[in-house]
């Protein structure tokens, strides 16, 4: 089959979506089908690169806020007037979307013109990130839950990432068809590799217990529950260090609570790190912590799972998807006493954390790559 993938964010930029649409396309690739990728021009690239069945849209840039923002270019189809002359010359079996506006209304204009089935992901719950909009959070929060369900119902077929996410699409009342498909992971870059490079590179002991945050540092993240958490939690473990591994917009808010909580012996800051690098820091950690309530995906998690490392998160959309609780993570609620508490409870308890180290790799095993790219081929496939 020949499918066209419509996204508003892709590569240099790297957001959960990216990871979401170049993971299907490896993955679909890898299954002898044809993945077109139609995504914005960045004009931050460093250079310019010859890129195979990757067409760009002309884009205006705008980079709103900061680098930290997902938004980094917006793109208006209109002007793109090559793109037309491709998608015409391509004859694609399946047009996939992965973003409800800008280059999603292209993707749907697209389908209709050439009687395409049209396939959108709903990644996103769109209203939690209206705060990284200049405009009323309120009205803006409205206007981007409307707009995304009303979308849906332009389309053949909705993937969503987890059952909690399908419940919040019937709960809305979108009628189109919903298929559950999680974004798979690349299980091997996450196993067999050496614990010890990252510990030496933040002098992390190996009689210490090492946290691991892995996301951006933003609002959406509850990335100050976190650290409230994790304040109470040394006073049991004081031996205990916490890794954050990314950045955002909070992060010189992030930088003060360290400093006025005289946290700097225990919390590290990694900043942004490359993705291929991502697999040494799960792989140094003893436990992944996790404390956002806006995930869809749950990629986070399998990533964990896949390194063998028990989670502690919670309870929320995306973790009571992933998470298998008491078998390879726990569930808490949104209460700094008790996720603290279940932290000490675990990190105290070395078989149980063996244990769901164990049951972790066991529990990824259907998430691959592999399997996801399957399971979403059968639904192209039956929308021809």
């Amino acid at each position: 089959m020949k499918i066209g993938m419509f996204t508003n964010t892709y590569r240099p930029v790297l957001t959960g979506v990216v990871v979401s649409v170049d993971s299907f396309k490896r993955g679909l690739e890898a299954l002898d089908q044809e993945v077109h990728i139609f995504a914005p021009h960045y004009y931050t690239a460093e250079k310019k690169r010859k890129e195979e069945k990757i067409h760009r849209y002309k884009s205006i840039d705008i980079s709103i806020d900061s680098e930290f923002n997902p938004i980094k270019s917006l793109t208006f189809p209109v002007l793109s007037n090559r793109i037309p002359g491709i998608i015409k010359k391509l004859d694609l079996d399946i047009i996939h979307s992965h973003h409800p506006w800008i280059i999603g209304n292209a993707a749907k204009y697209f389908a209709k013109k050439y009687n395409i089935p049209l396939v959108f992901t709903y990644h996103t719950q769109y209203e939690k990130y209206a705060h990284y909009l200049p405009f009323d959070q309120d009205i803006t929060s409205i206007i981007a839950k409307k707009l995304s369900l009303h979308y849906c119902s332009k389309c053949d077929c909705v993937i969503a990432p987890t059952e909690s996410i399908k419940k919040y699409l019937l709960k809305n009342k979108v009628k189109t068809r919903i298929e559950i498909i999680p974004t798979g992971i690349d299980i091997k870059k996450f196993q067999g590799l050496e614990k010890n490079k990252i510990r030496k590179k933040y002098n992390v002991k190996e009689d210490e217990n090492l946290l691991l945050y892995v996301g951006r540092i933003g609002l959406e993240k509850n990335i100050f529950f976190l650290l409230k958490s994790f304040k109470k939690m040394i006073k049991s473990l004081p031996d205990t260090k916490l890794l954050i591994a990314g950045c955002g917009p909070e992060e010189e808010k992030v930088k003060e609570f360290i400093e006025k909580n005289s946290l700097k012996k225990n919390v590290m800051l990694a900043g942004s790190v490359p993705h291929k690098d991502i697999p040494s820091y799960y792989a140094a950690a003893d436990l992944f912590v996790f404390a956002s309530k806006t995930e869809t995906q749950g990629i986070i998690f399998l990533e964990a799972k896949a390194a063998g490392l028990p989670t502690i998160a919670v309870k929320a959309p995306g973790s009571v998807d992933t998470i298998v609780h008491n078998k390879d993570g726990i569930l808490v609620p949104e209460s700094i006493d008790r996720f603290s508490k279940e932290a000490v409870k675990l990190l105290d308890d070395k078989d149980l954390m063996r244990k769901m180290s164990e049951n972790a790799e066991k529990n990824v095993k259907p998430h691959s790559i592999e399997n996801t790219s399957k399971k979403l081929l059968s639904v192209y496939r039956s929308l021809r």
